[in-house]
């Protein structure tokens, strides 16, 4: 049922994606700024289903959850981003339903935020989305905590990261992560 719905909300965030870029191409009297706002939108849209499917339904499995968080990601790293956007602050609100309590308390909201507002115009200036990611592995430590490898796809290569989860009151919690070398070409994340 979630994955379902995952899926229809990205195949919802793509079409309006699409029919933007389309209207963009075939109608020559649409403003530019009109379509990086129909693109805006898109954005938050997804952002929106996606913390709403959150809230609804917190994700059960560890595999649940970072499909849930690369979700997140994708709309937060995408080329559509523009500073002082609200998909930024909306991005970081949705990560931040998947931390475990000790990172939220580490990583306030502001710093973080200021944080990420930082490495988005960097990443923009360089022209660094990211285009997809793909789940490698999930191993299971205890019943309570698990380390999952995800490849991330960029427009500079590849980067890994293996996260830390743990369960918090029932529900699995990203607890930490940590980011490994980046691999230029060698990627086998599959389109």
């Amino acid at each position: 049922m979630r994955k379902a719905l995952a899926v229809l909300i990205m195949i919802s965030v793509c079409s309006i994606y699409f029919i933007a870029m389309k209207n963009r191409d075939s109608v020559t009297e649409v403003k530019s700024i009109d379509i990086e706002e129909t693109i805006e939108g898109a954005s938050t849209v997804a952002i929106d289903a996606i913390i709403e499917a959150i809230e609804r339904q917190y994700p059960e499995t560890p595999r649940l959850l970072m499909e849930m968080n690369n979700q997140i990601m994708e709309v937060q790293y995408s080329d559509d981003w523009a500073v002082d956007s609200e998909v930024e602050k909306q991005t970081l609100y949705a990560l931040r339903l998947l931390f475990s309590e000790e990172l939220l308390a580490l990583n306030k909201y502001e710093k973080q935020f200021e944080h990420l507002r930082a490495e988005l115009i960097k990443n923009h200036a360089e022209s660094i989305y990211l285009e997809g990611s793909q789940i490698e592995s999930i191993n299971f430590l205890t019943p309570d905590d698990a380390f999952v490898e995800v490849l991330y796809k960029t427009t500079k290569g590849a980067q890994k990261r293996q996260y830390t989860l743990v369960k918090e009151d029932g529900l699995w919690k990203i607890y930490s992560w940590k980011d490994f070398e980046l691999m230029n070409g060698d990627s086998n994340l599959e389109e």
